[in-house]
């Protein structure tokens, strides 16, 4: 299994007048991640299923749909560990599909960061848009390998 880890994209500013769940993507995030999803694609084997989890808050979920339209996938899967930072229960979710599928899940710090360097010992600053590939090697208990980490400039990059 590969799982792809993507941080949304730039988002509101928190406020005390609007719940956190709701601040969406800004302008720039949205144009940010519309380009990261198309240099994403480029490293996505499409021979392989592909399911696309996300948090359930708006601005996660957002992120996901430009990955939804890039990749051509009919359905997003809203999974709350996501949000929660539960990885116990992430893993009992990839425990359902396919080993050689590809997962994408957009989702939020400090889960990305923290789950990265718990499934493979690297440790770096998860950047908004930035995306990371692992190999898991292994569900029970969870080991995989860096495949690689893009910032969001690298991302856009692969498409020019």
């Amino acid at each position: 299994m590969i799982l792809i880890l993507v941080r949304h994209g730039k988002a509101e500013e928190r406020s005390p007048q609007r719940n956190d769940d709701d601040r969406e993507l800004t302008k720039e995030g949205r144009m940010e991640m519309e380009r990261n999803a198309q240099g994403l694609s480029a490293l996505i084997d499409s021979n392989h299923p592909i399911v696309l989890l996300t948090s359930p808050l708006v601005r996660a979920r957002q992120t996901a749909e430009y990955l939804q339209k890039e990749l051509s996938l009919s359905a997003i899967e809203t999974e709350n560990a996501l949000e929660d930072g539960s990885l116990q229960d992430f893993v009992r979710a990839l425990k359902r599909f396919p080993e050689d599928a590809t997962v994408i899940a957009t989702g939020h710090e400090p889960f990305c960061s923290s789950w990265l360097g718990r499934i493979t010992g690297t440790r770096v600053d998860f950047r908004k848009g930035a995306a990371a590939g692992i190999r898991i090697d292994r569900l029970s208990p969870l080991e995989g390998k860096l495949l690689f980490y893009l910032n969001p400039e690298s991302l856009a990059r692969m498409i020019s």
